[in-house]
């Protein structure tokens, strides 16, 4: 009976983990970091992803958060819209877009002057596909040594990954990109024209 039991339960188990589905999938997750010579910093972010599930649609990815420091950083939106599973294109209205504290700066009033913009992503239905690229532009001497540091946590795949460094030809840099199976080596690192552009 026991063996019975235990083996019930093993196939429910296995059972249960070979029929969830993914909730979504990153079409694609796109990055670039531009140094310009006057030593300000153009950080620009892009992604496509598709929603497969209620919960995915209404709390994992409903938004997204852009958080920067309005004394030194602007923040602009270059596109923002869903595509719905029957092709019909929605827009992100103006009041879909939120300045608000961010929650970890809202204990501590040193960093009370940090903003985080809530993109609010509407015409969300199973199956339809998100878009969203903005940039952030840093004044120079802001982040005076180009520092950076990236962490995967995506909850879901992500088809294609791209990272893209570009700064002037003479400026040091020190940058490494790892994956669970070790360092990844730039897929192209190429100078021209007096500046150094590195993909990964």
């Amino acid at each position: 009976m026991k063996r019975a039991l235990l083996l019930t339960l093993i196939l429910s188990i296995a059972t249960l983990g070979f029929s969830q589905n993914e909730e979504a999938r990153y079409n694609y997750i796109r990055k670039s970091i531009t140094r310009n010579a006057d030593g300000s910093t153009d950080y620009r972010q892009a992604f496509s992803l598709t929603v497969f599930t209620h919960t995915a649609m209404n709390s994992t990815y409903g938004e997204s958060f852009v958080a920067f420091n309005p004394q030194f950083q602007t923040v602009t939106i270059n596109d923002a819209y869903t595509i719905r599973k029957n092709g019909k294109r929605i827009d992100l209205p103006a009041n879909a877009l939120v300045e608000v504290l961010p929650s970890y700066a809202a204990g501590a009033a040193d960093f009370n002057y940090l903003k985080e913009w809530v993109i609010v992503h509407t015409g969300l239905d199973l199956g339809s596909t998100i878009y969203l690229d903005y940039s952030i532009h840093t004044k120079p001497g802001f982040n005076k040594h180009l520092d950076y540091n990236f962490v995967v946590d995506e909850s879901s795949p992500i088809s294609e990954y791209s990272l893209t460094i570009a700064l002037p030809e003479g400026q040091a840099l020190h940058q490494a990109l790892y994956s669970p199976e070790g360092q990844v080596a730039a897929a192209s690192d190429v100078k021209a024209n007096g500046e150094r552009t590195i993909n990964y």
